[in-house]
Order: structure tokens, then sequence, then C-alpha cells
């Protein structure tokens, strides 16, 4: 049973690590969805210099926000 439980925990480390990991690593091509698919869906040019990503703030939501956002 013990040995169970200690397999349940390392997994749920695992995944929490991965959780946190996930928006520094992925960082430039998140950057680079964002803008693209911005510019597809509305009709301006957006652009921003950083964002912020996420689940802890407010979780369980998933928060993103802009930094210094400009729209032409």
């Amino acid at each position: 049973m013990k040995k169970a439980i200690k397999i349940i925990l390392l997994v749920l480390v695992i995944l929490f690590a991965g959780i946190i990991a996930v928006p520094f690593i992925f960082k430039d091509k998140i950057l680079a969805l964002v803008k693209t698919e911005i510019n597809n869906n509305i009709n301006a040019k957006v652009d921003f210099k950083s964002f912020d990503l996420s689940i802890f703030r407010s979780f369980p939501h998933l928060t993103f926000s802009l930094n210094e956002l400009s729209v032409v």
C-alpha cells in the first residue's frame, strides 16, 4: 500500500512540475502563436512586448496577461 501511495505522489509531483515548466519552455512559440492568431481574427495590427501565463493565480482558471499592448 505504501508503494502505491509513493507512486501516486511521484506522478502528481511530475505533473505539477510540468504545469509550472510549460510557460517557460514554450514561451517563444506561445508568443508567436498568440500574435498570429490575434492578427488573423481582427482587422487591426496588434503587438505586445511580453506576456504572463499562470494557472496558480486564479486556480483552476488559466490566466494570460499581455504587457505593453498596442492596437493599430
